[in-house]
């Protein structure tokens, strides 16, 4: 009596012990079991692809009777055991362990269950969607420009698209030296640092700055194309990469917008002097006792004043040599006349000059051409 009593204490114990490991479990697993149809079960899954998360990795995951795998929509579950990729579940929906998991595994096919199959594998979610990622350099990135032996300083930002791609690579890089989730986060890490060196790599060989922004579809292909290759050896792909905006120096940002008003008044670098001159002496910066804006205006005006006086002083110059020669040829086409005056000198009281048609009334030597009227 005494030996049944105490067999029946030590078998309770048992259940106790039993009970306490299945639902206090190690630190750190995430599984946690659930009460179906009078055994002890688990259901494995996971809700994280909103965050920026591209694999989850559940641990320790025993395999027992009655569990289920729960897939959701954008999701794929890997098996692992041993290290080793068991079987993968691409469709979404929700999985009986013993009749739609283990018979598609590939070495616990013939795994035996009962109250605890004593089997345990690692469980990994997958993100399947395409992710975009906003990108931008730190640090400026120096353009190729046959005038500029340092080249032109610039900042860049855009965007790329990554996505898994491959599990066998991405098993081995990364989730087996790995406990934690892997993030779009670590992507960028990775990708970041590269950028720079591969917009310096497809526009070294350009002759001005403005390669890239003419040529931007073709060099963000090829800076895709190099980030793909060296994403592939962790398992993930680059779907997509784009150059959205190039930032120049405000040196430089000025000069293009100078070199456009040139071209819009007709490339008369006189003419866009000019105006450039005259916007100087009326645009200001509001501050009247600025000395320096006021000497700054006044250069300015001097020069364009002097500038507009020696265009027309030109001009001036440019019609009387047209009629010098006409007046040379008249005087070679009589030479007669030029014979009866032989020192070339105009009787006295004319009222032009016979040489370039002049006002000289009551002078001696004409005052545009210097011909002798006495």
């Amino acid at each position: 009596m005494l030996e049944t009593f105490s067999y029946g204490i030590i078998e309770a114990i048992g259940v106790l012990l039993t009970l306490g490991r299945i639902f206090y479990r190690k630190k750190g697993e995430k599984v946690m079991p659930i009460l179906k149809s009078k055994q002890f079960s688990s259901v494995i899954e996971w809700d994280g692809t909103g965050d920026g998360v591209l694999f989850h990795k559940f641990d320790n995951v025993e395999l027992k009777k009655g569990s289920r795998l729960i897939v959701r929509p954008g999701q794929e579950a890997i098996f692992l055991y041993n290290g080793a990729i068991e079987g993968v579940f691409t469709k979404e929906g929700d999985y009986d362990i013993e009749s739609d998991i283990i018979p598609f595994l590939s070495t616990l096919k013939g795994i035996k269950f009962g109250f605890d199959s004593g089997r345990r594998v690692e469980v990994v979610f997958v993100n399947v969607k395409q992710m975009s990622v906003n990108w931008g350099t730190r640090q400026p990135v120096y353009l190729a420009d046959e005038s500029l032996p340092g080249g032109v300083p610039v900042r860049l930002n855009g965007n790329f698209v990554v996505q898994v791609a491959d599990y066998n690579n991405m098993m081995k890089a990364i989730v087996g030296v790995t406990d934690s989730d892997y993030t779009i986060e670590d992507i960028k890490g990775r990708v970041m640092p590269k950028i720079s060196a591969l917009v310096m790599k497809h526009t070294s060989q350009a002759k001005n700055y403005m390669y890239l922004q003419t040529n931007n579809e073709e060099v963000s292909k090829a800076i895709c194309a190099d980030l793909d290759e060296d994403l592939k050896t962790i398992g993930f792909s680059v779907c997509d990469f784009t150059i959205g905006q190039i930032s120049y120096p405000e040196e430089v940002a000025r000069m293009a917008e100078k070199v456009a008003g040139q071209s819009m008044i007709g490339g008369n670098m006189a003419t866009y002097q000019q105006a450039a001159m005259a916007d100087a002496l009326t645009s200001g910066n509001g501050d009247a006792g600025s000395a320096a804006g006021s000497m700054a205006g006044m250069a300015a005006g001097f020069a364009m004043g002097q500038n507009i006086v020696n265009n027309m002083m030109g001009n001036v110059q440019g019609a009387n040599g047209v009629g010098a020669n006409a007046n040379a040829a008249g005087a070679n086409a009589n030479p007669a006349g030029a014979g009866a005056n032989p020192a070339g000198a105009v009787p006295g009281g004319a009222k032009f000059c016979p040489n370039c048609g002049t006002g000289v009334e009551g002078m001696k030597f004409c005052p545009n051409c210097g011909q002798k009227l006495m």
